[in-house]
């Protein structure tokens, strides 16, 4: 009799298990809505997705006086570019079953950084006749002429691929964790921003 009851057990619990792995795989829903998700990634307002260490160099030489007052230096910057997703644009949302059919702003350049300390002036030569307030000013002109330079380095087609490959892989984990099998990600082309 006890044997007989184990027996019933053990097949009640095997019975069990075939069912619970037939149900998670085949009819369980995720207990997620599209505007639930929305909102929440609206929350978060944007993912940081790559970061990317640049660094640009110029030389500078000018004349004047018959070429008798010579300005001349080389500056040098570093800077760190962020790529991510704006959560604040359009995202659109669509879960049919285990799948999620996502759409989101495009991957772009979010910040571009600077550091005042990080630019470096090298063979600073002030001409005789000019004044310091129009050399400094001279600095600053080159320095942000630079950071224009560097932006458009920033915004390389190379990097923003590789930042869109990251999102995706981290959408895709995080998306999969939430028990979606099927994850579908499309970026909206948007102009790349200088």
């Amino acid at each position: 009799m006890i044997k007989i009851i184990k027996n019933n057990l053990l097949f009640l619990l095997l019975f069990l298990l075939i069912f619970s792995f037939i149900y998670k795989n085949f009819f369980y829903q995720p207990k997620f809505d599209s505007q639930t998700i929305i909102t929440k990634l609206e929350e978060i307002k944007r993912l940081d997705v790559l970061q990317a260490e640049l660094f640009t160099y110029k030389s500078y030489e000018e004349s004047s006086w018959m070429g008798i007052d010579i300005n001349s230096f080389s500056v040098i910057e570093t800077g760190r570019a962020v790529y991510g997703i704006d959560f604040d644009k359009n995202i659109s949302l669509t879960i049919k079953g285990k799948t999620i059919y996502l759409k989101l702003p495009d991957v772009k350049l979010l910040d571009l950084v600077v550091n005042p300390d990080s630019i470096d002036f090298i063979g600073l030569n002030k001409g005789i006749l000019t004044s310091q307030q129009y050399f400094e000013d001279l600095k600053k002109k080159v320095s942000i002429e630079l950071f224009d330079q560097m932006k458009v380095k920033a915004n390389n087609k190379e990097n923003i691929e590789q930042a869109k490959k990251s999102a995706e892989n981290i959408l895709r984990s995080i998306f999969k964790a939430m028990n979606f099998d099927y994850i579908n990600i499309e970026f909206q082309k948007t102009k790349i921003e200088n």
